[in-house]
């Protein structure tokens, strides 16, 4: 396994904070329809015996596990830059009786650590990065797939109406505005097709909650679109004013180490 500096860059952790990492996979399960498009996702990959496939941005080990299921014979080798997504995904795998190779790095050193490949996927990834991140791991992926190589990606993408894009505010929440808005707005194809990719295409689009006739015109949608709408603003506040309290905490924890230490200071000082 490599290990690189990745905890000393800057990158958002599973549902954007490291306590809730343990969390990441039930509340992907439950607010993503998960099964659905990881499952679409790991059929479009080439049914080929001795393949080598890189799964960017890995975090607790799900698709990589899967897929290496799917492909026995393949050399499956899965990064990510967070420690504790990979202990779980180190956990998973070892439950599940398959070996994947983990490597500890960010995705725009992908290249640089397993040199080629024939086939990347990623998924959940680009939407919690910077614009220069996004542009960044594209180009790392690009630099390692061998020529004729597939890339595959699972993300969030354009929001194409307002119910999607109510309900996507529930993931800029967790991994932050600035971040989000780009796809939100549709960036990605762009960011992989002057990385140099060619045939760039949006093959499915899967809504991460079914909507049901009636739902997408008229008072209806209306309705429930500005329901959800005052829904999340008032999650935003909850976990805005959850976050503050955590981080007084943590300022008074330090405060009082810091006193602590202060005072063994003096008392040394009097002997």
């Amino acid at each position: 396994m490599t290990q690189t500096n990745a905890q000393e860059q800057d990158y958002v952790p599973p549902l954007g904070r490291h306590e809730l990492t343990d969390q990441y996979d039930r509340a992907i399960a439950l607010m993503t329809r998960e099964k659905r498009w990881r499952s679409e996702l790991i059929r479009r990959v080439p049914p080929t015996s001795d393949a080598r496939i890189v799964d960017i941005g890995c975090g607790t080990g799900t698709l990589a596990i899967a897929i290496k299921q799917a492909f026995p014979d393949a050399e499956v080798i899965g990064i990510d830059p967070d420690p504790p997504a990979l202990d779980l995904a180190r956990g998973k795998a070892e439950a599940a009786g398959v070996a994947v190779q983990w490597e500890q790095a960010m995705g725009d050193r992908a290249d640089a650590i397993v040199g080629s490949c024939d086939v990347i996927v990623s998924s959940l990834v680009f939407h919690q990065c910077a614009i220069e991140t996004k542009q960044a791991i594209a180009h790392a992926m690009y630099r390692a797939l061998t020529p004729g190589g597939l890339m595959l990606v699972a993300d969030y993408g354009l929001q194409r109406n307002l119910l999607m894009r109510t309900l996507f505010r529930q993931v800029q929440l967790l991994d932050g505005f600035d971040m989000t808005e780009p796809n939100a707005k549709g960036c990605m194809p762009g960011i992989f097709e002057a990385a140099g990719f060619a045939g760039v295409t949006e093959a499915k689009v899967i809504q991460t909650r079914e909507v049901r006739a009636g739902e997408e015109s008229g008072s209806t949608n209306n309705w429930y679109a500005q329901r959800l709408e005052e829904l999340s603003s008032t999650i935003m506040k909850r976990n805005y004013e959850t976050a503050q309290l955590l981080e007084e905490k943590d300022q008074l924890i330090a405060n009082y180490e810091h006193v602590i230490a202060k005072l063994k200071l003096k008392q040394g000082k009097k002997k």
